[in-house]
């Protein structure tokens, strides 16, 4: 429930401790509850590790079978290490409509297309994420798109 609501509402991992103070002071069990403690860092690491890998395995199950397209991006992070973002829209059957959904996001060690494409299989293997499925991919003008001369040759 506490990640259910830092997630729900975009709040800060350093909340997770005023969240749970304020649940153990609300709670009508206090013995059950008086011995919990959840820091920033335990609760960086059970939402990485915790709910994003469920969130990803989900993810990866659904796209195994269904159809899905791709979207694109390589860009720079602030520590200047490039990065490949994925996102996948794929049709949630349970939800009776098309979702998007955060893939990945591979750090890459040159933003070629050599190096993109290598990184996009590589993870698609390693997830086994059938290419077969995958009915289009969208990109922008990174360099997959323009080629090692910045146009196409």
């Amino acid at each position: 429930m506490v990640f259910g609501t830092i997630g729900e509402y975009s709040l800060p991992l350093s909340a997770a401790p005023v969240i749970v103070e304020l649940a153990q002071t609300l709670a009508l069990d206090k013995p059950a509850l008086a011995h919990m403690k959840l820091s920033r860092t335990a609760a960086s690491y059970k939402m990485v590790q915790g709910l994003g890998h469920t969130f990803s395995e989900r993810t990866f199950q659904r796209i195994r079978s269904s159809p899905f397209s791709i979207n694109l991006d390589e860009s720079t992070s602030n520590s200047n290490k490039k990065v490949l973002s994925i996102l996948v829209s794929y049709f949630n059957q349970e939800l009776n409509h098309v979702v998007v959904e955060h893939l990945g996001s591979i750090e890459v060690l040159k933003g070629t297309a050599y190096h993109l494409e290598t990184a996009l299989v590589t993870f698609f293997k390693d997830h086994q994420i059938p290419f077969s499925n995958m009915v289009s991919m969208m990109l922008d003008s990174c360099n997959v798109m323009r080629g090692a001369s910045l146009g196409w040759r």
